[in-house]
């Protein structure tokens, strides 16, 4: 009869030494000999687990617990073999009875967040980390699996804590830098989840993965050069990998390299059939090059299968910058929906107005994109109260004084400040929709806006002695704008036309780029009107008294516009779609005059013609 020590002996070197079908057949022999033996069933157990026999293990495991119930070494076994077989639910009943056995084992309660968080059971999975932390303070990888579990319930500030408490314990810990950088692109802190990616990166082996959201951190920083290296070598790592193309097409697009964009972006709709996004920004390529019809035909692509706001959003601007308002104002108002379009929603609880007769009622119309846009679409407040209403005008707080005396209009507020009883609501850029405008009746009468006359005198008293044509300058708009990089340029640019002007130019913008303070400090050709911007008012009362504006496309355009000042805008190639393709006017303002570059990025065409044609006004 085979001696069992020994037999148990030579299992066990046999398992030490991972020759796994020798410990396997003498383990089993082992259990014949002593088949109430808890220990024999374990280790056979291990063997059969590291030898890839997982169902079995799970059979010699149960033995074991029939045993001896209490055994949480079987338990916990029992639950890393149940996750092999993907059966969580099991691994999560199991490491719980270990716990009841054990409540301070730490390492399993560790092990249960992380299941539960595999399971969605986020909340149990928070109080699993959180009680593996109060019996082992000094544990990274809790900490670790806690900030997840904060980032999935929406607690990011928590999250970042925890990541930061892991780091803290483990500085080399690779999962927690990636995880924190997650976590900061989710608050987009774009430069602090640049860094968290950066740690990452050198403390394991080549990444797709962090290299990937490397590159989302350095596109969302304007750094699209970086980005773009960073996403070429996430795709040599992942070839298939459809949105690491997706995002490299991103990069390219805004670097202008277009051709090599579509390539992108159709590698990735081919590695993922029906990849509405890469479609989606495939549409964007052609936009990026004014071919609006082949644009379409890519968004309609996208949405072809099932509903993608963004696809529809982005038709809809196609659609209107062909001048196609019939059909394009229906579709934007897929914005609400859209994420590309950044906005979000009112949840108000009267209904929104479509049209219906508001005689009587109270109307709230609010703002809801950019300064611009609400000094653009204002003009149709007239034909809002020619319906009976009374109009609330909830505005951004720089055009609060602007606009206090606006006709029409019996209340103007912020969008922070409480709002009185009203019957219904209805976004400023939801009237053309209302009114169904098309380009002959767009509502063009100008002015339509008026500084406060107090102001408009103290400037006209300040210009008197100005010799020479009067002309103010934008130069560059917000710099959080998603096509900033494009519509900008430098305040340096401007300088030669004080040569026309026979004047210094006066610079009417807030929040000077540092490059373009310096152009000033260092010049007399400018004058910076900006620490006399308080608001709009401010900045409508100066416009009032020049001669011309000429301004990037920013809302100091909508005002002058509005104010029915002559007003250059300078465009880029591929302009925003309310001043639609080829024309030199625009249908919204008389006095605007388009100035578009003739090819990406080519400003140096439009500057000679801005030159020319103030060479003519000079000379007039």
């Amino acid at each position: 009869m085979p001696d069992f020590p020994e037999t148990l002996r030579q299992a066990q070197g046999h398992l030490q030494a991972g020759r796994f079908p020798e410990a396997i057949k003498l383990l089993e022999q082992a259990s014949r000999l002593r088949p109430a033996d808890a220990a024999v069933h374990l280790g056979l157990g291990v063997a059969l687990q590291a030898a890839g026999q997982i169902q079995s293990a799970v059979g010699a495991y149960n033995r074991c617990i029939e045993l001896k119930t209490d055994h949480v070494e079987a338990w916990c076994r029992l639950a890393t073999a149940h996750q092999q077989l993907k059966q969580p639910d099991q691994a999560a009943t199991a490491y719980q009875r270990a716990l009841e056995l054990a409540p301070a084992f730490a390492e399993a309660a560790c092990n249960l967040g992380g299941i539960l968080l595999e399971l969605n059971r986020t909340p149990e999975a928070i109080e699993a980390f959180r009680r593996a932390l109060a019996h082992k303070p000094q544990f990274p990888e809790a900490q670790n699996g806690l900030g997840i579990a904060l980032k999935n319930e929406h607690q990011p500030t928590e999250a970042i804590a925890a990541f930061q408490q892991a780091l803290a314990l483990r500085p080399l810990y690779a999962e927690a830098w990636y995880n924190l950088g997650n976590t900061f692109q989710l608050v987009e802190r774009w430069a602090d989840a640049l860094e968290a990616y950066g740690k990452a990166q050198p403390l394991g082996p080549p990444s797709h993965d962090v290299l990937n959201n490397l590159g989302l951190a350095l596109w969302n920083l304007r750094e699209f050069t970086g980005a773009a290296a960073a996403h070429e070598k996430a795709v040599t790592l992942k070839p298939d990998s459809a949105d690491a193309y997706n995002n490299w097409g991103n990069d390219l697009l805004a670097l202008g390299r277009h051709k090599e964009a579509a390539a992108k972006f159709e590698r990735a709709a081919s590695l993922r059939p029906g990849y509405r996004e890469a479609l989606c920004n495939l549409g964007n390529v052609f936009i990026a090059q004014n071919r609006a019809d082949e644009a379409i035909d890519a968004y309609r692509r996208a949405a072809a299968d099932t509903a993608f706001p963004d696809a529809n959003y982005n038709e809809a601007l196609a659609l209107l910058l062909k001048g196609d308002f019939a059909r394009g104002l229906p579709k934007y108002e897929s914005r609400w929906t859209s994420k590309s379009s950044g906005l979000q929603p009112r949840n108000y609880s009267q209904p929104r107005w479509q049209g219906e007769d508001i005689a009587g009622r109270t109307l709230l119309l609010h703002s809801e994109q950019g300064l611009g846009d609400t000094l653009q679409f204002i003009r149709y407040i007239p034909l809002v109260a020619q319906r009976g209403a009374k109009i609330i005008l909830c505005v951004q707080p720089p055009l609060k004084n602007l606009l206090a005396a606006f006709p029409g209009v019996d209340r103007v507020q912020t969008n922070s400040e409480s709002l009185p009883p009203f019957d219904f609501y209805c976004s400023l850029l939801s009237l053309p929709l209302v009114f169904k405008t098309e380009l002959h009746s767009i509502p063009a009468s100008v002015p339509y806006v008026a500084p406060p006359p107090e102001k408009a005198a103290l400037w006209h008293a300040k210009f008197a002695a100005s010799k020479g044509l009067k002309v103010g300058i934008v130069c560059s708009g917000n710099p959080k704008h998603k096509n900033d990089h494009n519509r900008s340029l430098p305040l340096s640019a401007f300088a030669p036309l004080t040569a026309l002007t026979g004047g210094p130019l006066y610079v009417v913008q807030k929040d000077l780029k540092p490059a373009d303070a310096a152009t000033i400090a260092s010049s007399n050709a400018f004058i910076d009107l900006s620490p006399e911007l308080a608001d709009f008012a401010d900045t409508a009362a100066i416009i009032a008294n020049l001669d011309l504006v000429i301004s990037v496309d920013t809302s100091v355009v909508h005002i002058a516009g509005a104010l029915g000042k002559p007003v250059w805008t300078l465009l880029p190639y591929a302009p925003d779609w309310r001043w639609m393709l080829s024309r030199e006017d625009s249908p919204w303002y008389p006095s605007l005059r388009l100035f578009r570059q003739p090819a990406p990025g080519n400003w140096t065409s439009v500057m000679d013609r801005v030159s020319a044609a103030l060479k003519t006004l000079s000379r007039a």
